[in-house]
């Protein structure tokens, strides 16, 4: 047994590229600066990603039970053919195009929404399933999850290094001149450079999903909508009832929320403590090369504690990263920052292993989805707050009582370790207050 290769298995190495391709978009370091170029104001840039994460909110549990009970290559498939919708949209809406614009942009994150929300879970599910199915599902953690892992760190190292370069019109016009292509490209035609890769990707992505393979299921079901919303109903109401499995999805949610709402303005975070432009790129990378590391250290944190106490320790870091953030040091800012990132691949890792533990093989992919519907709820929260908390900081009396240098932006970033610290310490009293066992 110890011989075997899981990715001997056709439908794991289809899933290990797929999720590279999906997850490793190059624009991620410059969407908030593409958005605000194609002319969406950076107040309506945050509603925009609030509608993405309710999108994802309101069709992640039922994605998942319909994955349960129709197939998850159906969802994967579906998840990959919106990915292509969703990048077309972008790469043709016009330039301070108004309303236009606005509609393009607003069915862009709908449909980014619904595609993850299909995604999630069910790319996973086939995998696992398709492991158990031969009797491997031992080869999950030890092999495929990290192996992944490493190999998804490894795709958002390139997507991001790639992505930063791309953008910049100076960047592509030096590199077209060194190969002897003596063209100048305008800054609006590069800034779309990012987008056309990852459009290109969601091709290869749906080309990978058309190749998987459903595997049965252990008993029969019946295909209706009932039948996935009755397992819908059911797995929110054990999840929530369940304690040791509240206690994952409600630790996840919470550091999610917090160091996925700074993923998002990390650009104007880099703004603010004087980074060139040209390096943000490079800093989403270096993230991305620790996270190529982090799967030892969550298999070490996941062996050697339960689950609540390595969620803590995950937070304790975040709480530390979120902390120097706050800081906003010029330059040596950058540390505190990729500490937060980095923090990405460890809660994922012990939230997805021990949910695939505690789950039973009927509702795999519907819980991997609560998760998912969780996490967006947190993260939508967290993006509504900090954009409100923004606004109110700019605020002249408010202002008055801070250093007349600090941005608002600043002040808010001082303040959010403080709210996180403190959502940590009643999860702990609330984690640690189990009854024995639960």
């Amino acid at each position: 047994m110890c011989g075997v290769n899981a990715f001997e298995e056709k439908n794991i190495r289809l899933y290990r590229w797929f999720t590279i391709l999906y997850n490793a978009r190059a624009y991620y370091p410059v969407l908030a600066v593409f958005f605000v170029d194609l002319g969406i104001r950076l107040e309506d840039y945050s509603r925009l990603n609030a509608l993405w994460a309710l999108s994802i909110l309101l069709l992640e549990i039922p994605s998942g039970a319909l994955a349960d009970t129709f197939g998850r290559r159906k969802l994967v498939v579906l998840s990959a053919m919106l990915m292509v919708v969703e990048m077309a949209l972008l790469l043709f809406a016009p330039v301070q195009g108004g309303w236009i614009l606005l509609l393009m942009c607003i069915t862009n994150r709908i449909l980014s929404g619904v595609s993850e929300a299909a995604a999630s879970g069910a790319d996973q599910a086939l995998a696992y399933e398709t492991l158990e199915q031969k009797g491997l599902s031992h080869l999950w953690e030890e092999k495929v999850l990290s192996s992944v892992m490493r190999w998804r760190s490894a795709g958002f190292v390139i997507s991001m290094l790639l992505g930063g370069v791309m953008y910049d019109a100076t960047a592509v016009n030096t590199f077209l001149s060194w190969i002897g292509l003596e063209v100048e490209l305008s800054s609006e035609v590069t800034m779309r450079f990012p987008v056309l890769m990852v459009f290109i990707q969601g091709i290869f992505c749906l080309s990978l999903a058309l190749q998987m393979k459903e595997v049965e299921f252990s008993q029969e079901k019946k295909a209706s909508t009932r039948e996935a919303f009755r397992l819908t109903v059911e797995t929110l109401k054990w999840s929530i009832t369940t304690k040791k499995v509240a206690v994952v999805i409600i630790g996840t949610m919470l550091i999610d929320a917090f160091i996925r709402n700074y993923a998002t303005v990390t650009s104007e975070y880099y703004r603010e403590i004087q980074l060139p432009p040209a390096t943000w790129g490079f800093m989403g990378a270096t993230a991305g090369l620790l996270g190529m590391v982090t799967p030892e250290f969550a298999k070490w944190l996941n062996r050697k504690f339960t689950p609540q106490t390595a969620l803590i320790i995950i937070g304790g870091i975040a709480l530390v990263g979120l902390t120097g953030v706050g800081l906003t040091i010029p330059i040596y800012g950058l540390v505190p920052s990729i500490l937060c990132m980095t923090t990405f691949g460890l809660f994922s890792f012990i939230a997805d292993n021990n949910l695939h533990k505690m789950t039973d093989s009927s509702r795999r992919a519907t819980i991997l989805s609560v998760k998912g519907m969780a996490l967006n709820l947190g993260y939508g929260l967290a993006s509504l707050l900090f954009a409100q908390a923004v606004v109110f900081a700019k605020r002249p009396e408010i202002a008055a009582q801070y250093d007349s240098d600090q941005s608002a932006f600043a002040r808010v970033l001082s303040l959010q370790p403080w709210l996180f610290g403190g959502l940590l310490l009643l999860y702990v009293l609330w984690a640690r207050g189990r009854k024995k066992g639960e």
